[in-house]
């Protein structure tokens, strides 16, 4: 994985689609324009129209509803950085998605705090499942599913049910390969987190 095409300096401070590096003020001049719907966004911007299945368009969506009188971060429901380790979970850059996090979940101390540290685990599983390492897989899968399971079926917008089920496949799959009943994995099926709706609608 090339991590330099994800530093942090590459994205500016209000950046709302971090897959085409989109700052939140370049669409909300968008709807000023004229981009009234979310379609009319993506042609004029390229916001919300990312390999990671639109993570951010819950907060496009909001950008549309309060254009004529809300800031940026009025309108920010989802923490900015929760909103990055999504798209970079979603594009397989599953060590970065983890980086990303580690910072948020050493901040938190609230009912955050094993929500983030779930999606850290499941990024670790991820990045074992790509490294052909079924052994890492079982384990932090394992963590992750116990950390996430108290949230589902859905927190802070991101549904939980069928990413949980995608977890467990791995889980077992990796014991599979351990048992010599299996020769690899399934890529296809490397679990999405998706804002405001479901793996089903991808």
């Amino acid at each position: 994985m090339d991590s330099d095409n994800n530093s942090d300096s590459e994205y500016a401070d209000d950046t709302i689609c971090f897959c085409n590096k989109v700052s939140a003020s370049t669409v909300k001049n968008a709807i000023k324009a004229g981009a009234s719907t979310l379609p009319k966004i993506y042609d004029a911007c390229q916001a919300g129209n990312g390999p990671c299945g639109g993570s951010c368009r819950e907060d496009i969506k909001a950008l549309l509803r309060h254009s004529s009188a809300t800031t940026t971060k009025e309108v920010e429901k989802i923490p900015p950085a929760l909103v990055k380790g999504i798209s970079l979970f979603n594009r397989h850059y599953f060590w970065e998605c983890h980086e990303v996090l580690e910072h948020e979940w050493l901040e938190e101390n609230g009912p955050n705090r094993l929500f983030y540290q779930g999606i850290i685990q499941a990024s670790a599983a991820m990045y074992h499942v790509l490294n052909a390492n079924p052994k890492g897989c079982i384990r932090l899968a394992a963590e992750a599913r116990k950390k996430l399971q108290p949230y589902s079926p859905k927190f802070m917008q991101v549904p939980l049910v069928e990413f949980l089920q995608r977890l467990e496949e791995f889980e077992i799959t990796s014991k599979e390969i351990l048992g010599g009943t299996k020769s690899g994995y399934d890529y296809d099926r490397i679990p999405k987190l998706i804002l405001g709706t479901s793996m089903n609608e991808i």
